[in-house]
Formats: C-alpha cells, sequence, structure tokens
C-alpha cells in the first residue's frame, strides 16, 4: 500500500508506505487528493517519517500535487528525515513546501490548528439588556455592536 488516510479531527493524514518515493508515486497521490477535495476535506498533511529516498520524480510528484490542490486543501509535510529535507533544499522548493518537524507541530500551526473545530457544532448566547455597555448599546443590540469593522457577533463566530 502507497498511501493509507488517517484523521486527525478535520485534517486528513496521508501515511506513506514506501521508504522510497519515485515516479510510481505520482498517480496514487494525484488521486487521494481528488478523493480528498470531492469530500470536502479542508486540510491534510502528508506524513514523509518512513521516506528515506526522495527521487527527482518524487519530488515532482509532491510539487505537481501540491501545486494542484493547494487551493482548495490546506496542505504541509511534516517528519522528513535530514537526507529528505536536503533533497528538497537542493531543488530549491524547501520555501515552497510548508514542512514541519513533527505532526503536533504542525497541527499547531494556525492554518492546521484552526481545521481541529471544523465541523464542531456550538451555541452562541447573547442574551441581556447591555445596561453595562449603554450609551453604546441604547440602539443596537450587543452582538450587534461594532468591534474593529464588525459586529461583534461575527468576530465570535470566525
Amino acid at each position: 500500500m502507497l498511501l493509507r488516510v488517517d484523521y486527525a479531527n478535520e485534517t486528513a493524514i496521508l501515511r506513506l508506505g514506501a521508504s522510497r518515493l519515485g515516479a510510481s508515486f505520482s498517480g496514487p497521490l494525484q488521486r487521494c487528493f481528488a478523493g480528498l477535495r470531492e469530500d470536502g476535506c479542508a486540510a491534510a498533511l502528508i506524513d514523509l517519517t518512513g521516506v528515506r529516498v526522495l527521487t527527482a520524480a518524487g519530488l515532482a510528484a509532491l510539487y505537481e500535487a501540491y501545486g494542484a490542490y493547494c487551493e482548495a486543501i490546506q496542505i504541509g509535510f511534516f517528519g522528513a528525515s535530514a537526507t529528505v529535507q536536503k533533497a528538497i533544499s537542493r531543488h530549491g522548493l524547501s520555501k515552497v513546501l510548508p514542512q514541519f518537524s513533527d505532526l503536533a507541530g504542525a497541527m499547531a500551526e494556525p492554518r492546521f490548528r484552526s481545521r481541529q473545530l471544523a465541523g464542531a457544532k456550538a451555541v452562541v448566547l447573547c442574551a441581556g439588556e447591555g445596561s453595562r455597555m449603554r450609551p453604546l448599546s441604547a440602539d443596537t443590540p450587543k452582538p450587534m455592536l461594532d468591534f474593529l469593522g464588525a459586529p461583534v457577533l461575527e468576530r465570535l463566530l470566525d
């Protein structure tokens, strides 16, 4: 098996089942990302922990998938060995491909941390007269008061 997909909250974790990434990796990776996009997945992290050899074709497959799907899905890479990191840097892609040392570091990154609560259900209670907010709340309910250009309720929901 070349790829296995696990989920950490709403983030797909792509586990690679090969120690050498070459040209044969491109097709399965493209199909995997196409499926994730169809399923509405918002974020994916690729686990490079087991990868020992990254060929130019394997790197091209990673870059091609990243370029094709990075607008629809937040994509990151983690766990790359020093050898794999060196291969990525040697080809000038270390600044293009978002890399993290481990899964915890990647999940702490704001773009992936925000996905951890995706799909969560909540109730926002916004009641009361707003007597302590007067005169600001005399004509406008508290949740609709302007806060830095947007209503307070909108800020809470964001």
